[in-house]
Parts: C-alpha cells; sequence; structure tokens
C-alpha cells in the first residue's frame, strides 16, 4: 500500500481543460462538449437489426449473427461487436466497431447515427 501512495498521480485533466479552453471561443467549447457527450451502447433492436441477423465485416468479409440486443456469434463464440472488431483488426485496444460492419449493405455507423442522433 505505501508503495501504491508513493507512485499516486495527481488527475490533472480539469487544469489542461482549462488551459485549452482559454484558446477556443464559446461555440468551439460547445461543439467539443457535444461530440464528448456519451452516447448509448449499441442495441441492435433499437437499431432495428434483429435477432438472426448477419453482419458482415468490411475489413475481411468474416461474418457474425446477432444472438440477443447486445450480443453476437462470431467464430462460433458469443462475444461483442468490439471485441469481434479487435480480433479482426489484430488489437488489443478498443475501437469503435460501427465503422467496421455492414447490415444489409449499410454501414453499422449510419444506422447507429440514424437510432441514436445527437440532439442540441
Amino acid at each position: 500500500m505505501f508503495f501504491l501512495k508513493l507512485i499516486a498521480l495527481e488527475d490533472v485533466t480539469p487544469q489542461i481543460r482549462d488551459e485549452v479552453d482559454e484558446g477556443i471561443d464559446e461555440s468551439s467549447k460547445h461543439a467539443r462538449e457535444q461530440m464528448i457527450r456519451r452516447r448509448p451502447s449499441l442495441n441492435f433492436l433499437e437499431m432495428q437489426i434483429p435477432i438472426g441477423a448477419t453482419l458482415v465485416s468490411i475489413d475481411n468479409g468474416e461474418v457474425a449473427t446477432v444472438i440477443d440486443e447486445r450480443r453476437i456469434l462470431f467464430r462460433e463464440e458469443h462475444s461483442s461487436l468490439t471485441r469481434a472488431t479487435r480480433e479482426i483488426l489484430g488489437i488489443e485496444y478498443s475501437v469503435a466497431p460501427t465503422p467496421h460492419w455492414t447490415y444489409e449493405g449499410k454501414l453499422m455507423s449510419e444506422i447507429y447515427d440514424e437510432t441514436y442522433r445527437i440532439e442540441d
């Protein structure tokens, strides 16, 4: 425990944000806040993608099957779309999966944006 106290770091995010804010106008601040506002987790059923639907990776053509509102069957395992995307891309960090998949020829990111519109 003593070691953890020695290496504890201060969160300077608010101070850095204040410094950055000094150099931008109010409309730019508002636009930034809109962008970082958390949007909902994707829900296939809310996005009008039914259970049993086939999703296709634009990166390698692999397919996944929707098994419930948030999960898919990918490579014979229950998975999230994010995990499947990481496996296809060969990365360990999370990425937004929707730009990497299509449903009935339409990008999942477009379907997501239509379903979860950002309101002003």
